[in-house]
Parts: structure tokens; C-alpha cells; sequence
């Protein structure tokens, strides 16, 4: 037999989430919770355990699938995007630019 004993604000606790998110997804039946009397939505750490496991298993095989990479990556990533922009509706090369530094 299962025990309730975790509040919706443990819950996001230990999940690192929102109170409001633990009850979006109690109301959306992916994480089980029972509603005592008062009205108190209550979850068993068995059930939490799980949809924590199911989670991380989740979000890691959407980052696999996205080729996800850090954060750091990215933004060095996005800094050389900009650069290789070509500005003023031109483009001029690296040679281009040694030789008008040449030229100046």
C-alpha cells in the first residue's frame, strides 16, 4: 500500500519545478496525486521517483536528438555567425581586407 505524503510543494521541491507546475501536471494525470478532503493534492515518492526517472530519461534523448550543445558552444557559435555577416550588402574577404589595410 502506497503512502501519500508529499505536498505539492515538496514535490516541486525535489523536482526543481514550480508548485504550479507539480499541479499542471497532477491535474494532466503524468504525475499521479491523490486530493485529500481539504482539498490538498498529495503525491506517494514512490510516483514521484518514477516521473523523475521518466524525466531525465526524456530530456536527455530530445537533447541527443537535438544535438544539443553547451551553452558556451552556442554562443561562440552565434558571435561567428555574426561576424560572417556580410555588412553594408557587401562581403569582402579577409584577403580583401589585408590589402586595403595594405593600401591605408
Amino acid at each position: 500500500m502506497e503512502q501519500w505524503i508529499l505536498t505539492t510543494a515538496e514535490v516541486a521541491k525535489l523536482l526543481g519545478v514550480s508548485r504550479h507546475s507539480v499541479k499542471r501536471y497532477g491535474r494532466a494525470g503524468t504525475l499521479i496525486s491523490k486530493i485529500v478532503g481539504s482539498g490538498q493534492r498529495l503525491f506517494s515518492l514512490s510516483d514521484v521517483e518514477r516521473f523523475a526517472k521518466e524525466r531525465l530519461a526524456k530530456s536527455a534523448r530530445s537533447r541527443k536528438q537535438r544535438g544539443a550543445v553547451g551553452r558556451k558552444t552556442r554562443l561562440r557559435k552565434s558571435a561567428r555567425d555574426k561576424r560572417a555577416q556580410p555588412k553594408g550588402g557587401f562581403h569582402v574577404s579577409s584577403e580583401d581586407q589585408k590589402q586595403n589595410a595594405k593600401d591605408a
